[in-house]
């Protein structure tokens, strides 16, 4: 969702010029294979993962809200995966969370809910957390 303002004929411009897609291409279809090529490259080729934070839980949770899905790639391929947030992310209860979850999308893109909604509660076995 980060270029919803752009026609999927602008989209496919900037693939030719930065991608090198063939010119013309504005299949959404073909542009969303072209799109998760590339970043699956740089995905699996990543030394560290860096995600910004939605929500935290009262320090039960983050959570990651995307459209994309790149939060679980970012958070689960990588071997280090660092999380970014501000203390006004923090929301009191797991109910207080449905509330914000939902507004989350409805003021960012008006749906009713994230493509995504995933959630961490520490780190991967052998890892650990540093503040």
């Amino acid at each position: 969702m980060p270029a919803i303002h752009l026609k999927k004929e602008e989209i496919g411009e900037l693939f030719h010029e930065k991608l090198g897609t063939p010119a013309g291409l504005s299949d959404p279809t073909q542009l969303t294979e072209a799109a998760r090529g590339h970043m699956r490259e740089k995905f699996l080729a990543a030394q560290a993962g860096l995600t910004g934070v939605n929500f935290a839980v009262a320090s039960l949770a983050e959570w990651w809200c995307t459209n994309e899905g790149n939060a679980d790639l970012g958070t689960s391929l990588p071997p280090v995966h660092i999380a970014c947030m501000g203390v006004e992310k923090m929301v009191p209860s797991p109910e207080a969370l449905a509330v914000f979850l939902r507004l989350l999308a409805r003021s960012a893109t008006g749906q009713p809910i994230t493509t995504y909604t995933s959630h961490f509660q520490g780190p991967r076995p052998g890892r650990r957390c540093t503040s």
